[in-house]
């Protein structure tokens, strides 16, 4: 129930087991609380979303990409290729 001055009202129900429950009815608010919690929940879910596939990009890209240490073990390896080659060539000779 609302009173002339659109503010709640407490409704005191008596229940069966004989204990007392208080109901407090709202205004016309409720349905604009509601809505403004889906509009955020909306919100929060698109950023979560974007998040997600922001991670998933980086996380592909970070997968194939190959780090310092790992490129330089690769040019070691190289050049030992290199220099073992040319000392077959030479002992060839």
């Amino acid at each position: 129930m609302i009173n002339s001055e659109n503010t709640p009202l407490i409704q005191t129900v008596e229940a069966e087991t004989s204990t007392k429950e208080t109901i407090a009815e709202t205004p016309s608010q409720t349905p604009v609380k509601n809505l403004n919690k889906k509009i955020l929940f909306n919100h929060i879910n698109t950023d979560l979303k974007s998040a997600l596939d922001t991670w998933e990009v980086l996380s592909e890209k970070m997968a194939t990409k190959v780090s310092p240490e790992e490129e330089q073990l690769h040019e070691v390896k190289r050049l030992l290729l290199d220099l073992k080659n040319k000392i077959s060539q030479f002992e060839n000779e």
